[in-house]
């Protein structure tokens, strides 16, 4: 399995194992109707662990460890809030700051745009 991830994520695969086979099934579930918590953004969504898997592994299906966030695009909130922009390796130790940060100045653009 981890020839078929993202090159990232391989090494963290090998460390710990593979992941349990419930994730897929939790993390599509999590991410029905969801937007990016950060720009709103409905496309490309990530399921983000608050506490990363690799650090964590016991809170991997807790569902109150999970965000959606997307990736790609204008913005990448996945890599800029989930880690920070920094490292994928690093992760933000309270995204909703950074969430509630990042959406004021997104409305501040917005409200600048308009005058």
């Amino acid at each position: 399995m981890a020839d078929e991830l993202n090159p990232r994520l391989a090494s963290i695969v090998t460390i710990l194992g593979e992941r349990s086979p419930k994730w897929p099934a939790l993390r599509a579930a999590f991410l029905v109707n969801r937007k990016c918590e950060c720009c709103g953004r409905r496309t490309n969504l990530n399921a983000h662990h608050i506490k990363p898997y690799h650090l964590f592994p016991s809170l991997e299906l807790d569902v109150s460890n999970l965000l959606a966030l997307c990736e790609g695009g204008p913005w990448n909130c996945h890599f800029l809030i989930g880690h920070a922009g920094k490292s994928w390796k690093w992760y933000h130790p309270d995204p909703w700051a950074a969430i509630r940060e990042a959406r004021a100045f997104l409305k501040s653009m917005r409200t600048n745009a308009v005058r």
